[in-house]
């Protein structure tokens, strides 16, 4: 899952110009639409931790966590992840006793059911926990940003102003009315948006500029 944000640059700017959301009116309220599904992918990388009252049960299911370390000299830091299920061709990952599973295409708390289901089934584990993280969703921000790279998404989603918070925001030199918002989806497709950050109102799909005139519907990022 990858999502790219591309900020592009201009010689100068007047504080008028590095105002966000300036459409926005006090105090008014507005609905977030927060029906939204994840599915697994070919490619996808999952994390898989089975839980229960009896932790000795569950070990024989949980991948070894490995630890890793950022930076260098005196200023690296260790971290540890867990190891990860990479979704084959075929949509199938290699479970531990459970075997060869096909996890493409259903949602995160569809795969959680399903293994909890295959637990109790096989008389494994009673009372099984099971939760699933994507360890590769992820989004890159490049251009005219203080911190420009791709940065790891541990929830389901994010939004545009939180990846360039994540970016360092944009530079005094940024465009914020011609942001492009790239999405790739796992069927090879990029879909493009081209955003003004100061008045959400003229967002365009496409790639085209937001000063062409189309209407169309503001995406979520």
């Amino acid at each position: 899952m990858l999502m790219c944000v591309v900020v592009l640059c201009t010689s100068c700017a007047s504080s008028k110009k590095v105002v966000y959301l300036q459409d926005v009116v006090p105090l008014k309220q507005q609905d977030i639409e927060q029906k939204y599904e994840v599915y697994v992918h070919n490619d996808d990388l999952l994390a898989i931790m089975v839980n229960s009252k009896n932790p000795e049960l569950a070990l024989p299911f949980n991948m070894p966590m490995v630890s890793y370390q950022l930076g260098s000299g005196s200023t690296n830091s260790g971290s540890q992840r867990v190891l990860g299920y990479l979704v084959d061709g075929n949509g199938d990952i290699d479970f531990p006793i459970l075997g060869k599973l096909h996890v493409a295409g259903l949602t995160r708390m569809q795969l959680t059911e399903m293994i909890k289901q295959r637990l109790i089934e096989g008389d494994l584990i009673k009372d099984p926990i099971v939760t699933v993280q994507f360890l590769n969703y992820k989004v890159s921000v490049m251009g005219e940003v203080n911190r420009p790279g791709s940065f790891n998404i541990s929830g389901d989603r994010i939004t545009l102003l939180e990846a360039l918070s994540m970016a360092g925001d944009l530079t005094i030199y940024g465009k914020r009315d011609n942001v492009l918002l790239i999405r790739e989806h796992p069927d090879g497709k990029k879909e493009t948006f081209r955003i003004n950050l100061q008045d959400l109102r003229t967002t365009r799909p496409g790639g085209r500029d937001p000063r062409e005139g189309r209407e169309a519907d503001d995406p979520d990022a």
